[in-house]
This record gives C-alpha cells, structure tokens and sequence, in this order.
C-alpha cells in the first residue's frame, strides 16, 4: 500500500522535472559533479521513455483538449462543491490524504476539474445517441421503487440468527438496535425506499434484493464492505414494491439517467468518446520517444481518469485512506 503512496508523488514530482527539462536550454547543466556534467537534453532523453511521464504526456494531451472544449461547462462552484463533498467525505483524513498524494488543495481542485469535464463529455456524447432500444433494455432492467428494512451483521452466524428472529417476527428495530443496519437507511428502524437505480444501496447487495417477494426474509447476504474490505452481512425484508407499469415511456425520465450514467461508468465507451475527441483536435505527436502515447500509454493509463461512480481524483484519495486506515490497523506489525 506504501507503494501507491510513492507513485502518486512520484507522478507529481516527475512532473515538475519534466516541465523543468522542457523548458531547459539543451546544453544547460542540470547537475555538476566528478564524473561529468548532467546536461537537461540527456536527462530529459532519459526520463521521457518512463511510464509515468509518458501517462503524464497523455493526461495532459487529454485534458488540454477537454479543457477548450468543454471550459463552460464547468464552473469553478461545480469543483468548490465537489471539492467539499470530498473534504466531508473523508473527515479528518482529507488533508493528510492529499499530502500523501502528493497533491495541494490547488492541484487536487484541477484534477477535479478534469474529471468533470472527462464526465461531461462522456455524458453528453451518451445522451447523443440515446435509442428506443437503449430505453427498452433498461426497462428490462428496471426494478421500481420498493420498500426494504436491512439488519447488518459482522459474522454469518450473527446473520443466522436475525433471519430465525425476524422468521419469529421479532421487531426489525430491535435487531436493527442489536447489531446495526445500512448507512443510508433509517438509523432505528433499519428502513429505507428506493428503485434499481439507485446509489445507497451498494450494487453487490441491490443485485440480491432486487427480485425478492414482499414479506419474505432473506438469507443472510454477504458483500465486502467498501470502507474496510471486510465481509458483512445483510438480512432484509422488504415491505412494499411497485407493480412494474407496461411501457418504458413511464419511468422515461429515470431511464435516461440510468443508462446515461451506465454508459458514463463503461471504460471502453469513454475510451471512444476521448478517442473522438483527439481526432477532432488532429493531435500528432512530434516526438519519436512519444510515439505510442495516444495509440497505447492513453488508453491504457488513463482509464484511471475514467468515471466509475467515482473520478479519477476520488479514485486516488479512496486508495490513500485504505492506506491510512491498513497502516492503523497493522501498525503492531512495524
């Protein structure tokens, strides 16, 4: 985990050398010493075949690009307001987070600016080419708004023991008191409403509750839990559900989203929609070193730019707090 810490400032600080070799004379002497001078066309020839700068090359090239297309369509309150959201997010965390990325509140608020643009691009070109047939694959998918209460529990055998009691018809809040429940439901009564799209309910657990019978409990549901990577348990009942309505014109508002957004998350549809991009800007790279940056190093290292349900900064930070909370964790073994 260390690891990805000195990536991300190592992505940082290469940048800095970059931009200093770059825009060097090509006989300035960057380092004097015994055995002979480091000139910056020497060093700069030997650093630009390095993965990491070549990945910085091609974010560059790509944001650039986004950056004169799309400039209006990010406003510098829609990155202030990112940026808060990730600041609560995160707590007391935030700030060594972004220290050990590498990152400054400056810097960090640019990268958010990319990832918003990135995101508006992909989402407009996904609303474009909306068809009938993308609504009625939807549909298919669709499960309307239903009613669930959820009872979270750290073992299988804990779990167990709440689908025999809720079979009992023991009181969902008592159990929900005993052990716990969804962050995103009602704190006493474990209860929460929601349809297939949405983003309280983490999909490896909407996925299993999604076609289950009102009334009927269920087995225990076990996923890993996002912020600990530890297995969890889920007992739910769900209390109400929709009839699903006849034609997909009904939910059109909601679909639309949904697919816009699934469509947003698909690394190979971003992939095109960025590719489209650099084709429009008839980039060509000058440089022999650089040569495969656009065909190769951008497609397969910038996917960490891509937006699935989070940015590429967010991405980032997520890594650094499981760092932080690993190193806690384990710190008796140091």
């Amino acid at each position: 985990m260390k690891m990805n810490k000195k990536i991300a400032v190592a992505g940082a600080t290469l940048l800095s050398i970059v931009t200093l070799a770059a825009c060097s004379n090509k006989s300035d002497v960057l380092v004097s010493m015994k055995t002979g001078d480091i000139k910056s066309a020497q060093f700069f020839d030997e650093i630009k075949s390095n993965p990491t700068v070549q990945t910085l090359l091609s974010n560059e090239v790509i944001s650039t690009a986004l950056e004169d297309k799309y400039k209006d369509k990010v406003t510098s309150d829609d990155v202030e307001k990112e940026y808060a959201k990730m600041k609560e997010q995160y707590g007391e965390q935030f700030q060594s987070a972004l220290t050990s990325a590498g990152l400054t509140e400056t810097t960090y608020k640019a990268q958010l600016r990319s990832t918003l643009l990135l995101d508006y691009a992909v989402k407009t070109a996904a609303e474009q080419e909306l068809k009938d047939s993308d609504y009625e694959q939807a549909f298919k998918e669709y499960t309307p708004t239903m009613t669930v209460k959820f009872v979270k529990t750290k073992t299988k055998d804990e779990a167990k023991t709440v689908v025999d009691e809720l079979k009992k018809e023991t009181a969902v809040d008592t159990l929900v008191a005993k052990y716990g429940t969804l962050a995103k439901a009602n704190q006493q009564t474990g209860e929460l409403t929601f349809d297939s799209t949405t983003k309280d309910v983490e999909p490896e657990l909407l996925s299993q509750i999604t076609s289950l019978e009102v009334n009927k409990v269920s087995e225990p549901l076990a996923i890993t839990d996002r912020t600990t990577y530890e297995t969890v348990y889920y007992v739910v009942k769900v209390t109400k559900k929709d009839a699903k309505k006849e034609s997909w014109k009904d939910y059109e508002t909601i679909l639309k989203d949904y697919i816009i957004n699934k469509k947003a998350s698909d690394k190979n549809y971003a992939k095109n929609v960025v590719a489209e991009l650099l084709k429009e800007y008839k980039v060509e790279v000058k440089d022999e070193a650089f040569k495969n940056v656009i065909e190769h190093s951008l497609f397969c290292d910038f996917s960490i730019f891509l937006v699935q349900n989070s940015l590429k900064a967010q991405l980032l930070l997520w890594e650094v707090s499981q760092t932080i909370y690993i190193e806690k964790k384990f710190s008796y073994l140091k």
